[in-house]
């Protein structure tokens, strides 16, 4: 316990005790501090107190303006300074505490103070996550079916429907993952959504009992690592429960379709179109009787999914940021300007985006680096990470889907990225290490490690627009939810010899979890902008408006104590006007 008062509900106790960078009226100059309570300890004042074998050496790092020197001394050191401020904040410790004229300079309200970016940050890189796709090809109970969809069983046979949303670009459709299981077999397929009609991929999502899908189990005889699916057009094939498959079928017509299904080039059922109806049927599984020659139920085909040859599977992919457009929590962010393509049958266009969103991420810190040309194994990799905060990746949908093929993303993401301003320390995130993702396939020897890396942060987002009285929360995830670890990212990161460097930033990517309320952006919470996300009072958002303010929190719940982040806190506005 520390004699500075620490309120039960405080994201900074002194299990804590998180750096960052800050200035006062009084004095102007950014200065490293510490987060304990409500208050800020100024290190710049008790500098000459750090006496242990490391900092006796560099009491000078806590005279500078940034965190990046202090970084760069590794672990050694920051286990000593940690170490020395948990003994100097404790209640039973007199050297601070009763050091009235030192206390009284050395403390700041953080409530009177301004916070700086924590660090010099020279290099930016952003890891994608699993997005959806990748989701479906894990195959892990993260994804489970939800209590309102219901598991029809034909024949002894479980079948379990589960939707995700498309993230980024728009070219697949919507995708799901449906579960196939035989007592202890168990297939799993991604699913394709195709108009029976235009034969164009049928966005936005809808009710698995709507669904049908011409299936019939061939379970053949006795146990068997494999599982045959017998389609209605005759193929047949077997399928390793080892990989995953998916299955391109044929739905309803789409909107625009469905008032012209009779005048298609080719012939359409009648009593199918019906079947196939979403207003009408409510079976999983049709009648195993083959269709009739032409008709477009025929046309239901299987492809393969092969998870070990699917990249994001084997390593951790990123791509390179922008590191002068990141800016600490509280800093307004301007409506972005670009090229759009929203009609893909016109040329493109200019103006500001229509599409703003947030993505829910973290980001860790480097500590020290490697030489060039030397990469970090991974074994060493925890000795070179300094601490976490909470990101806001802002991403204007619109330009980044016009501009996302072939290289990635660049003014769709590179006009502002926000963190939060205290950086919490990898020691004050271990005691809520958990168990890492199952990854499968193995990953190659070089990002394999056993070390428990992932933590049990609990993740929220509320959003607050203009005339509403509280913000309104519409996302809560974990960051346990993530595939690869920091330990992967950072090594991957310097597997070709790239060479690190104190205060650079990598981030984690959206952090999106199995339920529909975790999902970690509104491109996933609106479902492609199909769906209104509710705020209350009559609000709702597909997409942020100017105005709207973006809050991101992320705490550890220990017992009786919680490690938290404090916020990343961004407000839209609005796109400048035409000169």
């Amino acid at each position: 316990m520390s004699f500075v008062p620490v309120a039960e509900d405080s994201d900074f106790p002194i299990h804590n005790l998180p750096y960052g960078v800050f200035s006062t009226k009084g004095n102007p100059r950014p200065r490293i501090g510490v987060a304990i309570g409500d208050q800020i300890l100024d290190l710049s004042v008790i500098k000459h107190l750090f006496t242990g074998p490391v900092l006796s050496q560099h009491q000078d790092v806590f005279d500078q303006p940034a965190l990046n020197s202090f970084m760069g001394l590794g672990q050694a050191a920051w286990k000593e300074a940690r170490g020395l401020l948990q003994n100097l904040l404790s209640a039973s410790q007199a050297r601070l505490r009763d050091d009235t004229e030192l206390r009284k300079r050395a403390f700041a309200s953080q409530a009177s103070a301004t916070m700086h970016l924590p660090a010099t940050i020279g290099e930016s890189s952003l890891f994608t996550r699993m997005h959806t796709e990748q989701l479906a090809a894990q195959g892990q109970a993260q994804l489970e079916q939800r209590p309102e969809e219901p598991s029809p069983r034909v024949g002894g046979v479980s079948a379990t429907l589960l939707q995700i949303p498309l993230s980024v670009s728009g070219s697949l459709g919507s995708l799901f993952l449906f579960r196939f299981s035989t007592g202890s077999s168990q297939n799993e397929f991604l699913v394709r959504r195709i108009c029976v009609v235009c034969q164009a991929c049928s966005l936005g999502p809808f009710r698995p009992p709507l669904l049908v899908l011409p299936l019939r189990p061939c379970l053949g005889t006795g146990p068997s690592p494999t599982c045959g699916i017998q389609v209605t057009d005759g193929i047949s094939r077997p399928f390793s429960r080892r990989r995953l498959h998916g299955l391109l079928f044929l739905s309803a017509p789409c909107h625009q379709c469905r008032s012209h299904v009779q005048g298609h080039r080719e012939p359409v059922d009648a009593q199918l179109t019906e079947s196939l109806d979403p207003l009408k049927n409510n079976s999983l599984f049709p009648p195993a009787a083959p269709p009739a020659p032409g008709h477009h139920h025929s046309t239901f085909c299987l492809y393969e999914f092969d998870s070990s040859k699917y990249l994001m599977l084997h390593l951790p992919v990123g791509y390179h940021g922008r590191a002068s457009s990141i800016v600490v929590s509280g800093t307004p962010i301007r409506r972005p300007k670009g090229q759009m393509r929203p009609d893909d049958s016109k040329p493109p266009v200019y103006g500001a985006c229509k599409l703003l969103d947030f993505e829910l991420e973290t980001a860790f810190f480097v500590g020290p680096g490697n030489k060039f040309g030397e990469p970090i194994p991974i074994s060493k990799a925890h000795e070179h990470i300094f601490g976490m905060v909470l990101m806001n990746d802002w991403s204007a949908r619109d330009i980044q889907k016009w501009e996302y093929v072939p290289l990635g993303p660049f003014l769709g993401k590179s006009f502002g990225t926000t963190i939060s301003p205290w950086v919490v320390p990898m020691d004050a995130l271990m005691p809520f290490a958990v168990p890492n993702q199952e990854q499968d396939p193995k990953p190659l020897p070089y990002l394999r490690h056993d070390q428990p890396y992932t933590f049990d942060i609990n993740l929220s987002v509320t959003l607050k627009g203009e005339g509403m009285n509280q913000a309104a929360t519409i996302c809560r995830s974990n960051f346990k939810y993530m595939y690869w670890t920091v330990l992967q990212q950072l090594t991957h990161h310097s597997v070709n010899g790239c060479n690190l460097r104190p205060g650079d930033l990598l981030a984690s990517g959206t952090i999106s979890g199995p339920e529909p309320e975790s999902f970690g952006c509104m491109l996933e919470l609106s479902w492609r902008g199909t769906r209104a996300i509710e705020l209350g009072n009559g609000q709702t958002r597909k997409f942020l408006l100017d105005g709207d303010e973006v809050i991101i929190t992320g705490q550890c719940q220990g017992d009786g104590y919680r490690i938290g982040f404090g916020q990343c806190v961004g407000k839209v506005l609005p796109a400048l006007s035409a000169a």
